[in-house]
């Protein structure tokens, strides 16, 4: 019928190509809507464009670039038994897959990166085992792009047949390996860091949570290595490649949602945009200190955030009564705010009948360190 577009694929019993095309876009359609939502709440918070956004919108484009070289290898043979292809389409399949691994390998990379840069954003981390990490996820992305371009012989190293590479097809053990190990560490790396916070258990827990979600591509790296040593030795490898691409594609782009998934959280968003300050203590950094060493005169003392657990009260006047509140009191009406937006006042709460003319609070905090340390480059 006129109008009608025609099928990006047809799925038969000798051509199942269509289903990695699926694939494909279906992930990118996933990866485009957690970019959206990442960077439509940098807008409400007001975050600027940091080097984060940049190395994720990187992994982006280049996982996008990566499932339209599914669809040309698709196209060009991936899914088909090799004896059906014709000499050019398997040139073109050899070829788009070939790029693909590159692609592949450099969202991967950025991901990696950008998750890195916005832990550091959040919770800043000591520069040795900052750089540490950057150093392991640059040393992993070298070795898989020396290991794709040699892993056949030249001067056609994108032909991969298996059996007639030098190495077999073996170097992708290690490069999968060394993506489950890099996305596991890290998933956990930051966490002693965050343990630490002065902030209650629930965010911390919430925070690590975020982070830890990037154990999902480990697992899903799992599934990858077992597809490709079921796949790998095939003599018909258009065909066996279907199983193998499949995973790729969920780790490729798995990688790329997880380096942003704790940017989705509006209590670490703010945190980077700098409207809540997390302050460590050097007792907490290193526990072997003497806590009831006592600050010198000229050094500030730590501020916290006043306890609802201390006995308090406060007077709330208007031009008709006088009131006296007790802690139960600012109990409720700080649970009743914190269902609001954070930067909302709470002079009005006690509006009735009249208007707050004032109200004082007074916290007094013991200092357990000589001098308060904000950790931040």
């Amino acid at each position: 019928m006129s109008g009608e577009l025609a099928p990006l694929g047809k799925l038969t019993d000798n051509n199942r190509g269509p289903i990695v095309i699926i694939s494909a876009y279906s992930w990118v359609f996933v990866t485009l809507i957690i970019a959206i939502i990442r960077f439509g709440l940098a807008i409400h918070q007001k975050l600027g464009f940091n080097l984060d956004d940049l190395t994720f919108s990187l992994a982006t484009l280049l996982a996008i670039a990566d499932s339209a070289c599914y669809h040309v290898s698709v196209n060009a043979g991936l899914g088909r038994h090799l004896s059906d292809l014709s000499p050019d389409h398997l040139d073109l399949y050899y070829k788009m897959m070939f790029t693909g691994q590159y692609l592949g390998i450099a969202a991967m990379a950025c991901a990696k990166t950008s998750a890195v840069l916005l832990s550091d954003g959040i919770v800043p981390q000591e520069p040795r085992r900052y750089y540490a990490m950057l150093s392991i996820i640059g040393t992993w992305a070298l070795f898989s792009v020396l290991a794709v371009s040699f892993q056949c012989q030249l001067p056609h190293p994108w032909v991969f047949v298996p059996s007639k590479c030098s190495s077999h097809g073996d170097l992708q053990y290690p490069i999968i390996i060394g993506n489950l190990l890099t996305d596991t560490l890290l998933a956990v790396w930051i966490i002693p860091t965050i343990w630490k916070l002065l902030m209650d258990l629930r965010k911390r827990v919430i925070v690590m949570v975020l982070f830890g979600t990037r154990l999902i591509v480990s697992f899903a790296a799992i599934g990858q290595i077992i597809s490709v040593a079921q796949n790998l030795h095939s003599p018909d490898q258009t065909w066996a490649q279907f199983g193998p691409s499949l995973w790729t594609q969920a780790v490729i782009n798995l990688s790329v949602i997880c380096a942003t998934l704790p940017r989705t959280n509006r209590f670490l968003a703010s945190l980077q945009s700098g409207r809540a300050t997390i302050r460590l203590t050097q007792f907490e950094l290193d526990t072997s200190h003497n806590a009831s060493q006592a600050p010198t005169p000229e050094e500030p003392p730590l501020k916290l955030a006043p306890s609802l657990d201390n006995q308090l009260s406060t007077s709330v006047s208007s031009g008709q009564k006088k009131k006296k509140r007790s802690i139960e009191d600012w109990k409720m009406y700080m649970a009743m705010e914190s269902s609001q937006d954070d930067e909302t006042s709470t002079s009005s709460l006690f509006n009735q009948g009249g208007v707050v003319l004032r109200h004082d609070l007074t916290q007094q905090v013991e200092i357990v360190r000589k001098k308060p340390v904000t950790v931040r480059r």
